[in-house]
């Protein structure tokens, strides 16, 4: 049975230290004092997540017998609670009914993805996000306006998720595809072991609410760089359907 515990003190480290465990497999200690808590368990015998929570320290502990339950705490939640009053069952609700419609947008998408260009579509839900991250920053300040941003976020990023891998079947040579695969993902995992320090630090310093703003400045840069590729792919005969990817 692997054991892993992480004690933390601010917010800011449970989204970082997370995300870092998810993406790594590595957990950090990031808190030097110590305070008993209150215990917190979730799921059975061999597959037990508990967590200990006190006014000033969050204590993580993860114990399984072959897997790692996959677990996300983001900063749309702290923001949802701390900033605009929401209750933990408020939030669920609204990230229940997100997913519930996004079921339906998967299915759509799905159907799309066979008639028009998968780089097109990923491509103009990165736009989406773009604006509904401005919409966010200024306009959600109470219940209604985070439940609608909610449920757009949600629908949007589940249109992404379904057209990253084909977009990735699209450019990679089907020769090396699982090499390719590996590269992005390694990559991934060093970009967010630094983005989530640094995104923690960036809201220590704006607040919860800086979250729009550091989605829209990533999804305006990464969306700038699609565009690149979508190009070179265009150039390469993509379009045409003799697309050869440019590998030595």
């Amino acid at each position: 049975m692997a054991a892993a515990k992480i004690g933390i003190g601010d917010d800011e480290a449970v989204i970082a230290a997370l995300a870092l465990y998810d993406r790594a497999g590595n957990l950090l200690y990031l808190s030097p004092d110590r305070v008993v808590p209150k215990r917190h368990v979730i799921g059975g015998p061999g597959s037990e997540f508990s967590y200990y929570t006190t006014e000033k320290n969050v204590d993580f502990r993860l114990e399984l017998p072959v897997l790692q339950p996959e677990m996300q705490l983001t900063v749309r939640l702290l923001f949802a609670i701390k900033e605009l009053g929401l209750t933990e069952a408020q939030y669920g609700y609204i990230m229940g009914v997100s997913a519930l419609i996004s079921v339906g947008f998967v299915l759509a998408t799905g159907y799309v993805l066979d008639r028009v260009s998968p780089l097109l579509i990923f491509m103009g839900s990165g736009v989406l996000v773009i604006f509904l991250n401005f919409f966010g920053h200024f306009m959600v300040h109470d219940y209604n306006a985070f439940f609608v941003i909610g449920i757009l976020m949600a629908a949007v990023y589940a249109i992404q998720n379904v057209s990253t891998g084909i977009c990735l079947i699209q450019l990679f040579p089907a020769e090396k595809y699982g090499q390719f695969c590996s590269a992005n993902a390694s990559l991934n995992c060093i970009f967010m072991m630094f983005a989530s320090y640094f995104g923690g630090v960036a809201i220590d310093r704006f607040g919860y609410r800086f979250i729009f703003v550091w989605d829209l400045l990533f999804n305006i840069l990464a969306t700038g760089v699609l565009l690149r590729v979508y190009r070179l792919w265009r150039k390469l005969g993509g379009a045409a359907g003799n697309y050869v990817p440019p590998v030595s």
